[in-house]
């Protein structure tokens, strides 16, 4: 169940003295929501659907605006001590990637203040920017940035789409009229891959230069192997399914990992399938197998996962809790690394999504001021995060919850609190 808001004037997520006019705009909505669209004529209808898309674009538009305020004046990060996407994920309990892809766009729409002014006068409208702002970099933006003016005259003259191929072909133009080489570009090369909680992941990303080239002609080769594999499979059973070539892309992204991690076939070992699972008894005293950040895995996959296994013991205390593995050095060890990436499953500072092989082990207090290379005595934070502990006039201590064992909470300058988090639910203790 997502976070409940308030939005009294004076809170701290308030709307203060409300200078967009968002209450009634709120209570319009509520009341909007609140129709029974069965009981409408379908002429009534159609003039709501283009009423309510022609108002989610001036929301939009004005959502983008405060949020690219935010990003440049790091609003959030002082207050809060997060980035403008992720302090959006967690205030409005929204999906952290949409919410920083939107604050990337609000960014970039700083570029072109023409297109600002023009969305407000409503010469443009937000659909307009997201196609501008989605082709904009920094090579061609100087470009594109003169040819504002013409853009929004244009805007007028052609349908969206029309206009779209215009603008993109424009900003083709321009990035490859200049010196740019793909190949030295290496921050263009992103991918990101998204649990979603329910055993599957959401991947996306972007591939430059023969980085672009090596991953794309290696997968349609893995591909044609995987085709030639199950069309074989077909041939002695029909019944076999002959998957999609979307399908065998993704199956040969995950062959290639596999092969990736593969040892030398002539060793004395054969190699294994490189991933960590953690087995757990449920209250009905059945195994329950998760990756380590608390998805469920199949029994099917984990079968599969579980064939010649490393297997590491790792003993939990009631409350789900990795119980310490005592002070060694000051560095933790790998043990109590794996053991902090099974309790705190990535950064724990609210908001952060960063798995825990982005994260260093934080002491509290620091090794400095005596604190301990113990379980109970650090947690994951990512470098960003990390470093947020330690600004001035910010202070973390144990959360005094009992029902919180081995959480924490952050007190920033201005006397917020904020407390941890944990990427998977504690499990279930046995009735």
């Amino acid at each position: 169940m997502g976070r409940e808001h308030t939005f009294d004037a004076g809170s701290g997520m308030g709307l203060g003295s409300d200078p967009f006019g968002l209450r009634g705009l709120l209570e319009g909505a509520a009341k909007a929501v609140g129709v029974d669209p069965t009981l409408e004529s379908g002429e009534t209808l159609m003039g709501a659907a283009v009423a309510l898309e022609e108002l989610r674009g001036l929301v939009e538009a004005a959502s983008a605006r405060v949020l690219g305020q935010l990003a440049a004046a790091g609003v959030t990060d002082a207050s809060v001590g997060m980035r403008t996407g992720g302090w959006l994920a967690w205030a409005a309990d929204g999906f952290r990637v949409k919410c920083r892809q939107r604050v990337n766009l609000a960014k970039r729409l700083g570029w072109f203040a023409l297109f600002g002014d023009a969305l407000v006068e409503r010469r443009v409208s937000y659909a307009h920017v997201e196609v501008l702002c989605s082709v904009a970099n920094p090579r061609n933006r100087d470009g594109l940035i003169e040819a504002q003016a013409s853009l929004i005259d244009c805007a007028a003259e052609f349908p969206l789409e029309q206009w779209a191929r215009l603008v993109r072909r424009l900003a083709t133009d321009l990035d490859s009229d200049g010196s740019y080489d793909p190949n030295d570009d290496l921050d263009a090369n992103r991918l990101r891959v998204t649990p979603s909680g329910d055993g599957t992941a959401d991947i996306s990303g972007r591939l430059t230069g023969d980085t672009a080239v090596t991953v794309n002609q290696t997968l349609e080769s893995l591909a044609d192997e995987l085709f030639n594999r199950f069309r074989r499979d077909a041939q002695v059973d029909p019944s076999q399914p002959m998957p999609s070539r979307a399908t065998l892309m993704a199956l040969a992204l995950a062959e290639a990992c596999r092969r990736a991690r593969a040892v030398d076939l002539d060793s004395s070992r054969q190699p294994g399938v490189e991933a960590t699972v953690v087995i757990d008894i449920d209250s009905e005293q059945d195994p329950v197998v998760a990756d380590l950040a608390g998805n469920s895995i199949s029994a099917v996959a984990a079968d599969a996962l579980l064939v010649d296994p490393t297997i590491r013991a790792m003993i939990f205390d009631a409350d789900g809790v990795p119980l310490r593995l005592g002070r060694r050095a000051r560095l933790a060890t790998a043990d109590q690394k794996h053991a902090l990436a099974l309790r705190d499953g990535g950064c724990v500072f609210p908001g952060c999504d960063l798995a825990p092989g982005w994260c260093d082990a934080h002491h509290q207090p620091a090794w400095a001021l005596g604190g301990q290379t113990d379980i109970e005595a650090m947690f994951l934070l990512c470098r960003h995060h990390h470093r947020v502990t330690h600004r001035k006039g910010w202070s973390c201590e144990p959360d005094t919850d009992p029902d919180r064992p081995q959480m924490w909470t952050w007190t920033t300058p201005e006397g917020r609190q904020l407390h941890s988090q944990r990427k998977h639910r504690r499990r279930d203790q046995p009735g």
